[in-house]
């Protein structure tokens, strides 16, 4: 789901009549939020702190905002589907650092 959906989506969900009293409520520019709303270059250059503003007053990630595989609102990318489990990535380090070990040194 894309940015705008998500927005629409949170909208909905929180009772907001408009984007505009997202952007007062958040204190952000109506401007600043809707470039971030009809485009995806903007967004993509959008600060930390404005994402977290607007993930702040949803209740929802940062990563939910900014990651378009992130379905879920309380979700990161970390725990997307997308993503390997921590135990996954364990035993690839673990690969990693056996087939290296000549280079790493043998302790």
């Amino acid at each position: 789901m894309k940015f705008p959906e998500k927005i629409d989506f949170l909208i909905k969900e929180k009772g907001v009549n408009s984007l505009r009293q997202v952007a007062e409520e958040i204190g952000i520019p109506y401007s600043t939020l809707w470039d971030y709303y009809s485009n995806n270059e903007r967004l993509e250059k959008a600060g930390i702190s404005k994402i977290k503003k607007i993930a702040n007053y949803f209740g929802c990630t940062t990563d939910y905002l900014a990651y378009d595989e992130v379905q879920d609102p309380q979700g990161s990318l970390n725990n997307s589907n997308d993503q390997h489990s921590n135990t996954d990535n364990f035993d690839e380090l673990e690969l990693l650092f056996d087939k290296n070990k000549d280079i790493l040194g043998d302790e």
